[in-house]
């Protein structure tokens, strides 16, 4: 055999016995003209946290997927050499540490850190990367973030969830290209009046504020907004800016409405969403119609079937709220259990064990020993 098609093999056999879906079977052609690739140890319950050199050759790669690659103690040395790659996720990891040269990825377009460990610390990278757009960092308890948001000047979208953050981060401010910033589950209660400046936002969502700011009313592009579920003491002078972007969801109820019907203090009492647009779904002739509702603007409508439906929407909020609730769930209470029912209830049953993990997992329970 000759030399250059050793890689080859160790690579396959590797893949064989670590149940490696993308690489099992390949050719060499198609290993080197492989964009995805997702490696994780979940089928083969493999804990010795082994990924071979040989797929530095995979210089095609223009996404990569580290999930729950037990036992892994550092990252393999031939992420930084992936000329191409665009999206990182890195899920269930337990690292010590990320050395700096690991993530020094000039094409990166997407970043995804979720769960993983209480030890991982992101250092300063040596050179911005500015084509990160989206980053994404959920459940990572001693993560020093504002030491690399800097890192990142043309950042787009922006998603903490679980992260200790107190305080808005500062460094945030500086990121005028920001379209989209979420916290959920932070401690950050208010904004700062700087937040004016990101004149490119569209969406906010921070879901533990206790005031909205006068400022977030004068963010010209904003098309939604949501500050979470709890009553606010005063609301913004100029509110009316806000909620005459979009429609209006009140927290305690699964339908939209418009300003015309409602009165500041129920958004004071109940709390509340705004949303640029909604959908409306209804079952006509064998096919599902979709109506787009746009603030301002003539709805949207187009046919889908319900193999697509149900493949495209069945997990969404609202699909949730509309399509289980309202119709399965109403009043009457004779509607026999359908096949929508049994999947909603799947998808809580689902929800309850990631919810369970998490707490386990926060506890200092490793449920995958």
């Amino acid at each position: 055999m000759q030399v250059e098609e050793i890689w080859v093999e160790k690579l396959l056999t590797w893949a064989d016995e670590y149940k490696i879906d993308e690489l099992i079977g390949k050719s060499k052609e198609e290993l080197l003209s492989l964009e995805f690739l997702e490696i994780s140890f979940k089928k083969s319950g493999k804990s010795d946290g082994f990924i071979p050199q040989e797929i530095e050759h995979l210089q095609n790669l223009e996404t990569l997927i580290l999930d729950s690659v037990f036992g892994l103690e550092e990252l393999p040395v031939a992420i930084p050499r992936f000329k191409k790659l665009k999206i990182l996720r890195l899920i269930r990891l337990r690292l010590p540490y990320i050395l700096d040269s690991d993530l020094y990825l000039p094409t990166l377009e997407e970043l995804i850190i979720v769960e993983c460990g209480f030890h991982i610390r992101l250092p300063a990278l040596p050179k911005p990367l500015y084509n990160l757009k989206k980053l994404v960092i959920h459940h990572n308890e001693n993560l020093f973030i504002l030491h690399f948001i800097k890192q990142f000047p043309n950042l787009e979208e922006l998603e903490f969830c679980h992260v200790p953050l107190f305080d808005f981060p500062r460094a945030l401010l500086e990121i005028k290209s920001l379209k989209s910033i979420m916290m959920h589950f932070t401690e950050v209660r208010t904004l700062p009046p700087e937040i004016i400046n990101l004149q490119n936002l569209e969406v906010l969502a921070c879901n533990s504020l206790h005031q909205v700011p006068e400022e977030v009313c004068n963010l010209s592009k904003l098309k939604a907004f949501d500050y979470g579920m709890r009553a606010l003491e005063v609301l913004p002078s100029s509110i009316d800016k806000l909620i005459a972007k979009g429609f209006i969801k009140l927290k305690n109820r699964d339908y939209i409405e418009t300003i015309e019907t409602l009165y500041n203090k129920e958004l004071l009492k109940y709390g509340f969403e705004i949303v640029a647009s909604y959908d409306e779904f209804i079952p006509e002739g064998g096919q599902m119609k979709i109506v787009t509702h746009r603030y301002k603007q003539e709805p949207l409508v187009r046919h889908i079937s319900y193999a697509v439906f149900e493949e495209e929407y069945q997990q969404m909020d609202r699909y949730i709220e509309q399509m289980v609730k309202r119709k399965f769930f109403n009043s009457s209470g004779n509607e026999e259990l359908s096949d929508v029912e049994e999947e909603y209830q799947e998808y809580l049953r689902e929800k309850q064990l990631d919810d369970e993990m998490l707490f386990h997992y926060h506890n200092g329970v490793d449920l995958y020993e």
